[in-house]
């Protein structure tokens, strides 16, 4: 692994991992200071391996001043173990809460840890003993180097935290799928523009002076016809080798050449490293990446449901044979995280390899052509390898050897054929990038009139979501009624369309139910009545969650007013209909429901049972297992029985229907039976903040 695409995935996955709600309070001491302590043992650690794979080298004979693969793929999983398995993310957000910034931060220590390997081959580098650098300008130098391709990820993290902040944007975003894949492609073409700027800026470029190397290289493009405004050299101390060329828009197009290639070449082996790098931009080798990098986000968010089908069909069948349904779920999530790591980190290798290997055989073949002499070009190259050093000669992730790359452009300058069959390769990598993004594109659009009658509606209920108070302490959000009867009215044109008829009538159901619990809250059972009523309109078969809160609402409204029987056989049903639930929403591979909203139904349907005098309801703690959303309530299959009193305690005490219900189903209960309750809620409560 490359210290470049090492930096690109770290740089990814901490963009990933502060995607999403800030902790609604301050993380605690204990586990900002295990964060940090994990952090800082990243980098130490690096450090030392660093310290401990110089000796290692220096013992076998070999040079010292390198850094494994290996290594850095440590280093990578010591990060990605810092971000899932401590609270770094969170840390992060509480005390950087500003978008961009927060995701540099949280990317420090990986950053930290990659340059703290090179650092430790300080003392051993030649480079270091001949140049004038001290070894903090070597350090810093080293980090803005990896800045330099991960940058683009802030500056995007940066522009989605604005955007997730205007409630419009965010609405819109949530509600019409292909407006985010356009917005990401988007971000994409406009960052991939801007990389000569970061470049520039990272990196210290400044505008070449040589007057011999600047007329060779303006003659050179104006033979070739095209324009590269910024000829920039880049100082590094004579540490690095290296020629780049970077931009997608004319004006912003530029050629960087560090100062060791300019010193240590002459003049016909610079004119060759820069023809190079203009073939890459003659040959328009960056849109193909971009293409490339965009075809996976589209063909990600095309393809995702066809995945997630495929591989809830294995667990299912996996499941089955073992004769545990409730983990069909958990294997289906497994294989398809697995699915997707594989992909990316094919597509990576695919793109960063064996396409970039090929495009660099392109560049190479173009500059033998334009400079006129494959032989002249050859020589070149072979001077370029002897100023860079053995690691010039092997085959590397990214670029073919020197002395396969002299072999291939001898090749195609003798034999016709064997060019043709080269062009015939970069045409084939052209036509499957280009062609895999056409077909996801494609794949996107056919569902775009049906995404955007549902996008409608779920715009309606995303502004509803933003706009509705925050949570309180618990977890519940009041609900804005005012905010809910729009939504409702402006989702009620689309119960006539075919297209958005289910996405409107979940919707509905679901913000009328919402509103069915403020009203019974408020105590205002009548307007609750004719909520449910309204419900029953809207319902659908195939909504899990409403069928749910259709059995659920008719139990509570039973407490209130029904005869015992009917308010027993109201109850019993309730008691099966959250594990019906969560078997169905497990099978049809729904999303789980709220956690804070989940725990408080479960009381409730508790309460419910006591006071109907039913048996307690039974849950089953793997149904959610996959999504880890009732991995609080591990040991908890079973809710003991319990006295509706006690079951009443446990509730929030802002529902009027449910001491109204306690009133008229055990009446007995109020006095002293409620008091025990209290006393004993309150002692439970006391001796945990006093732990």
């Amino acid at each position: 692994m490359g210290p470049f695409l090492g930096a690109i995935v770290a740089a990814a996955a901490a963009t990933v991992a502060l995607t999403g709600p800030a902790p609604r309070a301050p993380v605690g001491a204990a586990a900002t200071l295990g964060a940090v302590a994990m952090a800082l043992a990243l980098v130490l650690l690096a450090r030392g391996g660093g310290h401990a794979n110089v000796r290692r080298r220096r013992a076998a004979g070999r040079p010292a001043a390198q850094v494994h693969p290996l290594e850095r793929l440590l280093d990578l999983v010591g990060y990605f173990v810092l971000l899932n398995a401590t609270a770094w993310p969170d840390v992060v957000r509480t005390w950087v809460p500003i978008g961009g910034l927060d995701a540099l931060v949280a990317f420090t220590p990986y950053l930290a840890a990659a340059s703290a390997r090179v650092d430790a081959t300080w003392p051993f580098d030649p480079r270091a003993q001949a140049g004038t650098w001290t070894r903090r300008q070597a350090f810093l130098f080293q980090a803005r180097v990896l800045l330099v391709p991960t940058a683009p990820f802030f500056v995007v993290h940066a522009f989605s935290a604005w955007a997730d902040g205007v409630p419009e944007l965010r609405a819109a975003t949530v509600a019409y799928e292909g407006l985010g894949v356009l917005s990401t492609v988007f971000g994409l073409l406009v960052v991939s523009a801007l990389t000569p700027v970061f470049l520039r800026l990272l990196v210290g470029g400044r505008p070449l002076k040589d007057p011999t190397l600047l007329g060779d290289f303006r003659a050179f493009l104006a033979r070739v016809r095209f324009r590269i405004p910024w000829l920039l050299r880049v100082e590094t101390d004579g540490r690095i080798m290296n020629a780049v060329y970077v931009g997608l828009a004319a004006p912003l197009r530029a050629v960087l050449m560090t100062d060791a290639i300019l010193g240590r070449l002459d003049r016909t082996e610079a004119n060759a490293v820069f023809a190079h790098e203009v073939g890459h931009g003659v040959k328009r080798h960056l849109p193909l990446f971009v293409a490339f990098v965009a075809a996976i986000v589209v063909g990600g968010h095309a393809f995702a449901e066809d995945l997630s089908r495929a591989t809830g069909a294995v667990g299912d069948a996996f499941a089955a044979a073992a004769g545990r349904p409730a983990l069909a779920s958990t294997l289906a999530l497994t294989l398809e995280s697995a699915v997707v790591v594989v992909a990316f980190f094919g597509g990576m290798w695919f793109l960063f390899g064996y396409v970039s290997r090929r495009l660099e055989t392109e560049a190479d073949l173009f500059a033998a052509d334009a400079m006129g002499d494959a032989e002249t070009f050859v020589r070149a190259l072979e001077g370029v390898a002897a100023s860079a050093g053995p690691a010039a000669l092997r085959d590397g992730f990214r670029h073919f050897g020197v002395p396969r790359r002299v072999e291939i452009v001898r090749a195609a300058a003798l034999d016709p054929a064997v060019r043709a069959r080269w062009d015939r390769t970069f045409r084939r990598i052209r036509l499957a990038v280009f062609g895999v993004l056409l077909f996801s594109a494609a794949r996107l659009a056919l569902r775009l009139p049906e995404d955007l009658a549902e996008g409608r509606v779920r715009y309606q209920a995303a502004m509803l979501e933003l706009l509705a108070p925050p949570p309180d302490a618990e977890g519940r959000r009041a609900v804005d009624v005012a905010a809910a009867e729009r939504a409702l009215d402006a989702m009620r044109p689309s119960l006539d369309d075919p297209r958005g008829r289910r996405e409107a009538a979940e919707r509905g159901t679901a913000v009328l139910m919402q509103l069915f619990d403020a009203a019974l809250r408020e105590g205002a059972f009548d307007r609750a009545r004719e909520l449910l009523r309204r419900a029953e309109t809207t319902w659908r078969s195939d909504d899990a969650y409403g069928e749910f809160n259709r059995v659920h609402a008719a139990a509570q409204l039973a407490a209130l007013e029904g005869d015992a029987e009917t308010f027993r056989a109201r109850a019993a049903a309730d008691r099966e209909a959250l594990p019906a639930l969560e078997s169905r929403v497990r099978r049809e591979r729904r999303g789980p429901p709220d956690p804070a909203s989940l725990l408080e139904t479960r009381q409730e349907i508790a309460f419910l049972a006591a006071l109907a005098g039913v048996a307690p309801p039974r849950f089953d703690p793997e149904a959610f297992a996959a999504s880890q959303v009732l991995a609080s309530l591990a040991g908890e299959n079973d809710v003991p029985q319990e006295s509706a009193a006690e079951a009443w305690a446990k509730l929030p005490q802002d529902a009027a229907w449910r001491r109204v219900a306690l009133e008229r189903r055990a009446p007995a209960l109020l006095g002293r039976g409620l008091e025990e309750a209290w006393r004993a809620r309150a002692s439970v409560e006391g001796n945990g903040a006093a732990r």
